[in-house]
């Protein structure tokens, strides 16, 4: 008990400090435990607040987020737009049937074959290896209008006749023949359907030049005077690349003997990049095949030039078009005459220099691309490479082109006949790799 007294004492003597530690001891304890709370009333409201953020980033991120009535709605319109596109493609796809048939003597038999999608049997092969070398020479000389000797066709003896006909000059046919279309024994089913769809883009752009020449009796009067290259498929270098004046070199007849044809570079993506062998393209409703024209043409005429590869056959997406106006030159009838299997490249006189009508015909390239459709089949529809979306991106109709209407028939309005195209200074000849290529194009840049 004195004990106790002695202690009370001392705190009773110093009870101002006793009391003002207790009260700092609470204080601090009050504090640590309201800190506490806040901190973690703070975190739980973060984390909600966090939370949130990232639903409405999966909401935006997915556009059919859980809403049963929307999703209802998308999916009705989604699927709606797909008819609109399986028709679209039906009837583009029936549209390039229609203009582009297989020939008429070859057999039904064969083309019964072709269009079931199986298996070619071997004396149909036969028959279109034989049916292709005469009609690929008649569509080269008489349906373009060559310059060749009266009476000779592709296959016959050397030429005997001096009198020529035609009104184009071409000296690349004769590679393109047995480098494309001659085998020395029967192809194999898939390397014809590949060769009938070159055949189908070769007539095409015959029919283009045939078309913009049209009226034409003799060479002087022709629009396209001369082909100096018709490429396709993985013989175009590159599109948007320049490659005018870049040598190609063809194999030899005979040279397809293994009877199997690498679709490596046949086709390309929608940058106009080749398309490895086995690579899926970026559309399953067409195929991109690039062509390219290197053509010396009336530059008065080009603007119809231009309206017959809208109207064509198989239209052209054109991608560049390239002129040379310092590579202008007179187009010489003598040479152009000379027989089809000796003459030599057109050349101009050494005076054409100084003649304004000598740049009236200028060397133009066409380098585009022409979509082959495939048969239509809804479970196909926006399933290529291109259709794939990124997160987040909105949803898009399938690829199918929406059908347009061609450019009329007649072509716009040229200069004045009167007018003759500026030449350059006789003293300062252009050449090949002047660089000073006029270019304008459609969905890209030489």
């Amino acid at each position: 008990m004195d004990k106790l007294k002695v202690v009370l004492s001392v705190l009773k003597k110093h009870h101002f400090w006793v009391l003002a530690g207790i009260i700092v001891a609470v204080a601090l304890a009050v504090w640590a435990t309201a800190t506490a709370d806040v901190t973690k009333r703070s975190d739980d409201r973060k984390a909600k607040i966090d939370s949130k953020f990232q639903a409405m980033t999966r909401i935006l991120a997915d556009a059919k987020h859980p809403n049963e009535e929307t999703i209802s709605i998308i999916e009705e319109k989604d699927e709606a737009e797909k008819e609109k596109a399986l028709e679209t493609w039906k009837k583009l796809y029936q549209e390039q049937k229609d203009k582009n048939r297989l020939p008429d003597n070859l057999t039904s038999e064969f083309k019964t074959f072709f269009e079931s999608g199986e298996e070619i049997p071997q004396e149909y092969r036969a028959e279109y290896q034989i049916f292709l070398r005469g009609y690929v020479g008649e569509l080269f000389f008489e349906k373009l209008d060559q310059i060749r000797p009266k009476g000779w066709k592709y296959g016959d003896p050397e030429p005997t006749s001096k009198e020529m006909v035609g009104i184009v000059d071409w000296d690349g046919w004769e590679d393109i023949i047995r480098s494309r279309f001659e085998w020395a024994t029967p192809p194999g089913t898939e390397l014809i359907r590949q060769t009938q769809e070159d055949l189908w883009v070769y007539e095409a752009l015959v029919r283009i030049i045939r078309n913009t020449n049209e009226g034409a009796t003799r060479p002087d009067m022709a629009a396209v005077k001369r082909i100096n290259a018709m490429e396709i498929g993985a013989d175009v270098a590159g599109l948007g690349t320049g490659s005018r004046g870049v040598g190609i070199t063809l194999p030899q007849a005979g040279a397809a003997a293994a009877m199997k044809q690498d679709s490596g570079g046949r086709y390309v993506d929608e940058d106009g990049q080749a398309l490895s062998p086995g690579k899926p393209g970026p559309f399953a409703e067409f195929k991109m095949m690039p062509i390219r024209l290197d053509l010396l043409v009336d530059q008065t005429m080009l603007p119809k030039l231009m309206v017959e590869c809208a109207n064509s056959t198989m239209p052209i997406e054109i991608r560049s078009v390239r002129l040379w106006p310092n590579e202008g030159s007179l187009f010489n009838p003598n040479e152009a005459g000379k027989p089809a299997l000796t003459r030599g490249k057109s050349t101009q006189s050494s005076d054409a220099a100084a003649d304004a009508t000598a740049y009236r015909y200028i060397p133009v390239e066409i380098e585009g691309i022409i979509c082959i459709y495939n048969p239509p089949d809804m479970e196909l529809l926006g399933t290529g490479a291109a259709a794939e979306q990124p997160a987040g991106a909105p949803p898009t109709t399938p690829a199918v082109p929406a059908p347009t209407t061609p450019p009329a028939a007649t072509p716009p309005a040229t200069p004045p006949a009167t007018t003759p195209p500026a030449t350059p200074p006789a003293t300062t000849p252009p050449t090949a790799t002047s660089g000073t290529a006029s270019s304008a194009g459609t969905g890209g840049s030489p």
